[in-house]
C-alpha cells in the first residue's frame, strides 16, 4: 500500500478528493498530506445544493488532523469554488 492510499483511507475522503502527496518531516515531527480534487468533479452549491463544475480555487488552507503515531498530521488543500446562478461564486463544503 502506498502512503497516498493509506492517507486516502485515514482521512476518509470522498471520491471527489484524492491524496496527491504525503511528505514526512522528521525534524519537525510532522506529516504533510496534500489533497486535490479529482478532475471533472461536480460540486454542490453550499446553499442550494445544485451540482456545478469547478469555477476556481481558494488559496491553500491547512487543517490539523489527528496525530499519526508521534507525528502531527497536517492536511493541505485548495478548496474549489463554484459559480451558482442563484448565489454567485461560493466555496464548496470540505469533508
Amino acid at each position: 500500500m502506498f502512503d497516498t492510499d493509506l492517507y486516502q483511507q485515514v482521512l476518509s475522503l470522498s471520491a471527489a478528493w484524492r491524496v496527491a502527496d504525503v511528505k514526512l518531516d522528521i525534524e519537525s515531527t510532522q506529516i504533510h498530506v496534500h489533497v486535490e480534487h479529482a478532475e471533472g468533479s461536480q460540486w454542490a452549491c453550499p446553499r442550494c445544493q445544485k451540482k456545478l463544475a469547478c469555477y476556481d480555487h481558494a488559496p491553500e488552507r491547512t487543517w490539523r488532523h489527528r496525530n499519526t503515531c508521534q507525528f502531527q498530521t497536517l492536511a493541505h488543500a485548495r478548496i474549489s469554488r463554484v459559480e451558482c446562478p442563484e448565489h454567485g461564486v461560493v466555496q464548496v463544503k470540505v469533508p
